[in-house]
């Protein structure tokens, strides 16, 4: 029974630290390439709501256009971004139109300019 009860408490705290407005959510990461203009991160339903995003650069500078947000329901949202983001650097924050949205995809269009050409990694990050 104490351990049931245990579960429960676990449960309920971690339902709590889940999804805390004002908390950054990392969403997910891709390494960018010199052969393509665009890449995609998948979102799943689990991880909630969201009313911003913002996207944080690694290992050499990204140069990124604009983001298209997919959301379960709804047309595209496409937000303009236009912004050379450093090594190390990252985007302003980008407020999502409407009410706390669910997002399916982020795909995001961009040029890495590394000069030691090192891939660049850049992170999605969403706030509830």
């Amino acid at each position: 029974m104490k351990t049931l009860a245990m579960i429960f408490s676990l449960l309920a705290i971690a339902s709590i630290a889940y999804a805390q407005p004002g908390n950054w959510d990392k969403l997910g990461t891709r390494k960018v390439t010199f052969k393509q203009d665009y890449d995609e991160i998948v979102v799943t339903a689990r991880e909630g709501t969201f009313q911003s995003l913002k996207l944080m650069v690694e290992d050499g500078p990204v140069e990124v256009d604009h983001i298209v947000v997919h959301y379960r329901k709804g047309r595209p949202e496409e937000l303009n971004v236009r912004e050379n983001i450093p090594a190390g650097g990252e985007t302003r924050v980008l407020d999502l139109r409407g009410t706390n949205r669910v997002i399916r995809r982020v795909v995001f269009y961009y040029k890495s300019s590394n000069p030691d050409g090192r891939r660049a990694t850049v992170t999605l990050y969403g706030k509830h």
